[in-house]
């Protein structure tokens, strides 16, 4: 599985999609913002962690609640799961679970945007590439924080 990275022409990130085969290879690289995305994701399990400019991100046409969900889940940490209506109450919007689900489903950017990280709260679950990469991301973060203590 490979993530193919979707930049506009002012070079921001439109989206970020699963594909199965590899279609660009790293040397194509020829922007700065291009560079910094591609650090973040390539050190998304490493020690070195590289903080999201929310800038880079093409949020031209959503709404307010949708960015403040989507910042409010970048503090989410890596390992650590929440609910759809927790993340609701976190970013503000108090009773809105449900929109929050529908932001979560609607997510250009996984992994950048860790929407993996969001559950239900008797269930994990949707996941917009299927839960079954879900439950896969969840348990590699969750490896990777016991290594870490």
């Amino acid at each position: 599985m490979f993530l193919k990275l979707n930049f506009n022409e002012q070079h921001l990130l439109e989206s970020i999609n699963f594909v199965e085969k590899c279609e660009v290879k790293k040397t194509d690289i020829r922007h700065e913002n291009h560079e910094y995305i591609i650090k973040i994701l390539d050190n998304y399990f490493g020690v070195k962690k590289y903080g999201l400019n929310f800038d880079l991100l093409e949020t031209s046409g959503l709404s307010k609640f949708y960015i403040d969900v989507y910042k409010t889940l970048l503090e989410v940490p890596i390992g650590t799961m929440i609910t759809y209506k927790e993340l609701a109450i976190n970013s503000g919007h108090s009773g809105a679970y449900r929109a929050v689900g529908s932001a979560m489903a609607r997510n250009r950017w996984p992994i950048l945007i860790p929407c993996h990280r969001v559950k239900a709260v008797n269930s994990i679950g949707g996941y917009s590439s299927g839960v079954e990469l879900k439950k896969k991301l969840i348990e590699t973060e969750e490896k990777f924080v016991q290594k870490l203590y």
